[in-house]
């Protein structure tokens, strides 16, 4: 009789130690849980901020040179100097053109200031005349004919600069026209991409994130490095005019994408959190 008593004693124990152990296990699951959404819900913050960062920043370096691109439009000093082209020497022109490229150019610090006339197809810069167009015999100069017959006021081209050590540089190109709106030029300025990219790679060196800029495509326009630029392409849904923001969530990974009206360009922004989950494992197990 005395040894069945001590059993059922013994039994009890296990079984309170039995469900402790189950009520600990199910407390560290459900911390577990509630702490990996508070992981997400911080991951999400985080990347919407990064893509907001990144966003200002490149908008801010992007808005004065679209600025100025702007007004170099619709400079009458540009128009007056296009109508009379041609009675000018090309010595003289050269000149002319020379100083006013140069004051923009140096006076920014941006890698270059251009202006190619749609009459002689002259593509000045603030070091002379570099070359003359030819879209039909240079492949180099197809863009002109693609954004003229755009028929768009103004554009972003990524492009390899010519005459700047043949660096990848964002240009700016804009419309010239003369008061009945027939084309008289494509003016513009550009900016060295390595300059961009050093912007990026602080952001995803300082938060462990992937950014880049993407067309409407997905095609990569800028990013950390310019391996492959023309055919990167970056798999996600992005967002237009309509629906300026796009997310997406696969596990642990999530992926953020902010609509730039002013340059036709989306930032996309993908994060990973496996190292937050994985310091909160340890921390509740």
């Amino acid at each position: 009789m005395g040894d069945k008593i001590k059993f059922g004693y013994g039994a009890s124990i296990v079984n309170r130690l039995l469900m402790l152990f189950l009520v600990v296990c199910s407390m560290c699951v459900i911390s577990f849980f509630i702490g990996l959404n508070v992981v997400k819900r911080n991951q999400e913050q985080t990347t919407r901020m990064i893509a907001d960062g990144a966003y200002d920043t490149i908008q801010n370096n992007f808005d004065q040179c679209i600025r100025v691109s702007k007004t170099m439009g619709y400079d009458t000093f540009l128009k007056d100097f296009l109508e009379r082209e041609e009675k000018y020497s090309t010595e003289q022109a050269e000149q002319i053109m020379s100083e006013y490229l140069g004051a923009i150019k140096y006076g920014n610090s941006w890698a270059s200031a251009f202006l190619i006339s749609d009459k002689t197809k002259r593509y000045y810069t603030p070091d002379g005349i570099g070359k003359i167009v030819d879209p039909e015999n240079d492949e180099y100069d197809v863009w002109y004919s693609i954004f003229v017959d755009s028929g768009n006021d103004y554009d972003l081209d990524i492009n390899i600069d010519q005459y700047n050590t043949r660096d990848y540089t964002v240009f700016v190109d804009k419309r010239l026209e003369n008061d009945d709106s027939e084309l008289l030029a494509v003016c513009g300025v550009g900016m060295v991409m390595s300059n961009l990219q050093d912007t990026i790679e602080n952001y995803e060196n300082e938060f462990g994130a992937k950014v880049s800029f993407a067309d409407d495509k997905g095609k990569i326009l800028i990013g950390s490095s310019v391996n492959n630029l023309n055919s990167s392409y970056l798999y996600v849904e992005l967002p237009d005019a309509s629906n300026k923001t796009s997310k997406k969530r696969e596990g642990l990974t999530y992926e953020y994408a902010r609509f730039m009206p002013s340059m036709g360009w989306n930032v996309v922004v993908r994060t990973d959190a496996k190292r937050d989950a994985k310091q909160l494992y340890i921390i509740v197990y």
